[in-house]
């Protein structure tokens, strides 16, 4: 115990002998194993100023727990110093060592440095218990950090290709997979990626992730109805409302995020026909009309903007009776209709300048 050793090295007849360092290390050691890292520190540091004997084995390991309290203490350079320190000394915990200093790095922000550190490990230790997690982790840099998805993609399919499947870091990088390749807009491989996620690691936060992204995916791709076909095939059934929202929203998200008026439309007619009193029924129709107004299919719009304002009122009635207004009268000369518009959008207006156009 700490007591026990603090005893022996008060013990004037201790000073000199061959066990008087290794004390240090020892109490070093019990502190660390209590995370009480500043104390572990301190007698590492005495340990390594009183070693007399040059033990590799010891003084590589003292080395390694100096270079992790100083990692913790957020001293970082000087934590790079006693892994390198212990790096020297060749003994059987330099792949750790390694590692922790490539940590270091990435804490300074120095990601070229943490990858140059990361591929030595790899290189040089390809038998090392820290090989897969190591793997990943560069390949992690690349994708976050450096921006470089080819690399990224090259090191996480080696890693899933040589490691078993139940590895925490195996799972991740398969779902990492799936984002780097919706990232890149390959989107069936994405699926692919997010699928097979799903497939190995069902019920756990990976697999709930991947169904999260799966839903986006369709949604930005607006093939919705595929997105619920497969949860369906997993045994989860979407409520009506998940439903009514993710349809309108794969068609929205193709007018207001792509502008594709084209596909907008052939999304808020599905939404239509699906869910005909549904709670973005008004919104569908607006946009639909919308699209049409901007390729002057004039007959179109107005019937759209017609149903809009015969809804109950929203953000977009006011538009609605505006336009209704403008198309009655200079495209189809319709002045009644184009009066009664007039009217309803000056009653609704709050603005005096919209009042004025009114």
């Amino acid at each position: 115990s700490i007591a026990t050793y603090k005893r022996f090295l008060n013990n004037p007849s201790a000073f000199g002998t061959q066990e008087y360092a290794k004390a240090y290390y020892h109490i070093g050691y019990a502190y660390f194993k209590q995370k009480e890292y500043t104390s572990a520190l301190e007698n590492f540091r005495l340990y390594l100023m009183s070693e007399k004997s040059k033990s590799p084995q010891y003084l590589s390991d003292a080395y390694l727990r100096t270079g992790d309290c100083y990692l913790v203490d957020k001293q970082l350079e000087k934590a790079i110093e006693n892994y390198d320190l212990a790096i020297s000394m060749k003994q059987s915990n330099v792949d750790y060592a390694l590692i922790k200093k490539a940590e270091a790095y990435g804490v300074l922000l120095k990601f070229d440095e943490k990858v140059i550190v990361l591929k030595q490990l790899l290189d040089q230790f390809p038998k090392s218990s820290y090989y897969g997690v190591t793997e990943g982790e560069l390949a992690r840099t690349y994708y976050q950090q450096l921006g470089d998805k080819k690399m990224a993609l090259k090191h996480y399919n080696h890693l899933i290709e040589t490691h078993p499947r139940n590895l925490p870091y195996v799972r991740q990088a398969m779902l990492d997979i799936g984002r780097i390749y919706y990232d890149l807009e390959e989107y069936q491989q994405a699926i692919k990626s997010f699928k097979d996620v799903v497939t190995y690691y069902r019920a756990t936060e990976a697999s709930r992730s991947s169904l999260k992204n799966l839903q986006r995916l369709y949604t930005e791709i607006n093939r919705p109805q595929e997105y619920f076909e497969y949860i369906k095939s997993l045994g989860i059934e979407p409520s009506v409302e998940e439903e009514d929202s993710l349809y309108y929203f794969a068609a929205q998200d193709q007018l207001l995020d792509k502008g594709d008026c084209e596909q907008a439309m052939k999304g808020f007619d599905d939404y239509i026909k699906r869910f005909p009193t549904g709670s973005f029924v008004a919104k569908a129709h607006y946009y639909w009309a919308d699209c049409l107004d901007q390729s002057a299919k004039y007959d179109d719009a107005l019937s759209h903007y017609i149903k809009v304002a015969g809804m109950p009122v929203m953000a977009f009635t006011l538009d609605a009776y505006k336009r209704i207004a403008y198309i009655s009268y200079e495209k189809k000369q319709d002045y009644q209709r184009s009066l009664e518009a007039y009217r309803q959008a000056y009653k609704m207006s709050t603005f005096k300048e919209d009042r004025n156009k009114s």
